[in-house]
């Protein structure tokens, strides 16, 4: 429904902590598919995400990640960015 597109989300990342995030929209969804290449895309959609809960973050931030931590930020969130994508795929079917 409409509320939980602005939910925030938590979840406890090993090595990281409690991360704190939102989902993705169909906005979000078009403008990771814009993304040709697939790690920046990746690296769009966590973004994204953490966005919702931080507004001050920025995806440059997100590109100076160490490698570490990006691939446990998107391991951890993985199920979201699946679910969410794949959405996306079915409409441009």
């Amino acid at each position: 429904d409409m509320v939980s597109s602005r939910k925030i989300y938590e979840k406890y990342v090993e090595g990281l902590g409690l991360v704190r995030y939102g989902k993705l929209t169909i906005a979000d969804l078009i403008e990771i598919n814009e993304t040709k290449d697939d790690l920046e895309r990746g690296l769009k959609a966590i973004y994204l995400m953490l966005k919702k809960a931080d507004e001050k973050l920025t995806f440059e931030k997100v590109k100076q990640l160490e490698l570490d931590v990006a691939l446990k930020l998107i391991q951890a969130l993985s199920d979201d960015i699946t679910k969410q994508t794949r959405f996306l795929q079915t409409m441009s079917v």
